[in-house]
């Protein structure tokens, strides 16, 4: 717990302001009428400020106790939009009264708004805190978007009754949050068509394949590209054409699903960026296909790809899937971050100065020849922090919170990535990479798209993009397509639409210059599309407020 020394609200700062007026006005003039009002003004300002103090101690000795939790088993099932009961309880254990009191929690900046609800309405701007009472407080919060995110703590701030004086303290208590993306309204499948077979279900299922294997289906002329091991020579006899024999056998169909989770698709805020949208789509057509007893593949890519996810089907598929996404919405990884190792340790240092009261960072002079520069580290500012005091502090929380819900799938960071780690236990937020690298973005899609098309099985593979950034050599995407497509694989696109996500403007000259933008990056999308379509790949638009639904629907309404 951190407390601060008593200070003044802003109606204590206007009557300060307003003592001090009164007696230089009053001493200039000669008014002493004016100089009593001052005095009297202060003096109360004074009493007020002074009657925080036994509060104000009472907090610095822990006689006061706040703590919060969420109600058992939520902290591992929340879902994106979706309030959950957070319990506070607070205890004044001294024996004096505190008068009123307001009490916040402090969790991310996407989180909406950290307390808000009491009992299912708007909480008291104050709570009376009496001596030696203990008061219980449920409210409501909830997050927009899904990730791994944390409930730092709660700050609680103490008023007089003249409302001119006020004592801040700050209780720490990190609560992990495990957001799971919003479920759409469940949607069917369509039916996938591969090879002439267009009654063939999704899942496992007879579809037409070449082989040896199966059973007979029927007897037709041969065509070109048929196998020679597959001539009905007997039936060829009879008819004095050559007949090959039509064989349906058993295969697994699964779905691989490319998400790109480049810097475009987070533009305006997170929970309306085109990301969260396309996260919330790929979870709901994950619960989709493993509801339909399909196995389902994942796929993200930037300037590389970062999850891949084999086709699966089992129990466990879905939290995959969902551990994915919800890493892809908070990054904390090198390659996906913009900070350097300086910055990395400074904002690590300033967290647990704020959170955990240790001090990392170096005080003093260190001579040039001192062997303590080995593990120092510099911030961008020019301070120097301690990396042994910080790795033995993180390893001590880690270690702590490892039963948690803690999920250290961090790759990437070089020797400091337990600090990355940690950053991903405690939900501090690493700003994201938006620096493009021309060329890269193309080959992580072909890259992506050559994952998907190892696999000999037919299957359905949707790609979630906006496409841009993928100037380049566009024949390298064409023998990806190609190579896709030869497979036997159904590739199909789904396409976010920047002007449909785009921030309102407000003003004729900002309106204008929309429009002019909108222009822009309807052409661009079109050629975009066109260049797909003209591959053989069914493209979709994607708004919104279009669901799964809608998207399946034009995706099996556009013209192959």
């Amino acid at each position: 717990m951190s407390q601060r020394a008593p200070g003044l609200t802003p109606r204590g700062r206007l009557l300060m302001v307003t003592a001090s007026v009164l007696l230089i006005a009053g001493a200039s003039l000669g008014v002493w009428s004016l100089v009593a009002c001052g005095m009297v003004v202060s003096s109360l300002l004074g009493a007020a400020y002074l009657s925080l103090f036994p509060a104000a101690s009472a907090i610095w000795r822990r006689h006061v106790e706040l703590a919060w939790s969420l109600r058992r088993g939520n902290a591992g099932g929340l879902v994106a939009g979706r309030a959950f009961p957070v319990e506070v309880v607070l205890r004044n254990r001294a024996p004096i009264d505190l008068g009123t009191v307001r009490v916040e929690l402090v969790g991310p900046s996407s989180m909406l708004p950290p307390l808000a609800l009491v009992d299912g309405v708007p909480l008291p701007p104050a709570i009376a805190l009496g001596a030696r009472c203990e008061i219980r407080l449920t409210a409501e919060a909830r997050s927009p978007v899904a990730g791994f995110h944390c409930l730092h703590g709660a700050s609680l701030e103490l008023v007089d009754r003249l409302g001119v004086a006020m004592v801040r303290a700050w209780f720490p208590s990190t609560l992990p949050l495990r957001v799971l993306p919003r479920a759409f309204a469940r949607a069917r499948l369509p039916p996938l068509r591969t090879a002439g077979a267009p009654d063939a279900r999704v899942g496992r299922h007879a579809l037409r394949l070449r082989g040896l294997g199966g059973d007979l289906r029927e007897l037709r002329d041969m065509r070109p590209g048929d196998p020679f091991r597959q001539i009905a020579w007997k039936a060829t006899a009879r008819t004095g054409r050559l007949m090959v024999r039509e064989l349906d056998r058993e295969a697994r169909v699964g779905h691989y699903l490319v998400l790109d989770v480049a810097a475009t698709m987070r533009e305006g805020p997170v929970e309306r960026s085109k990301l969260h949208h396309a996260v919330e789509l790929v979870a709901a057509y994950t619960r989709a296909a493993l509801a339909a007893g399909d196995r389902v593949g994942l796929v993200t890519f930037d300037r590389q790809v970062h999850h891949h996810l084999r086709p699966d089907d089992r129990a466990a598929s879905w939290t995959r899937v969902a551990d994915a996404l919800m890493d892809a919405m908070s990054p904390v990884d090198a390659e996906l971050t913009e900070l350097t190792d300086g910055e990395l340790v400074a904002t690590v240092a300033r967290y647990l100065r704020h959170q955990e009261g240790i001090e990392a960072r170096v005080r003093r002079t260190v001579p040039i020849d001192d062997p303590m520069w080995a593990r120092l580290a510099t911030g961008p500012d020019g301070a120097l922090y301690d990396l042994d005091i910080l790795r033995a502090t993180v390893d001590k929380q880690l270690a702590r919170e490892r039963r948690g819900h803690v999920v250290e799938s961090v790759t990437s960071g070089g020797d400091l990535v337990w600090l990355r780690r940690f950053c991903r236990a405690r939900g501090i937020e690493l700003p994201y990479r938006r620096v493009a690298e021309p060329g890269r973005r193309m080959h992580a899609l072909v890259a992506a798209l050559e994952t998907a098309a190892r696999s000999r099985t037919p299957q359905r593979v949707l790609v979630v993009s906006d496409l841009r950034g993928l100037a380049g050599d566009v024949a390298v995407l064409g023998r990806a397509v190609a190579l896709v497509r030869r497979r036997g694989h159904r590739l199909s696109c789904v396409l976010p639409s920047a002007v449909e996500y785009a921030s309102v403007p407000t003003g004729d000259r900002a309106d204008r210059a929309a429009e002019i933008l909108g222009w822009e990056e309807r052409r661009r999308e079109r050629s975009a599309r066109a260049h797909l379509e003209r591959l053989g790949v069914t493209v979709a638009a994607l708004g919104p407020r279009d669901s799964l639904a809608a998207v399946l629907s034009r995706l099996a309404n556009r013209p192959r």
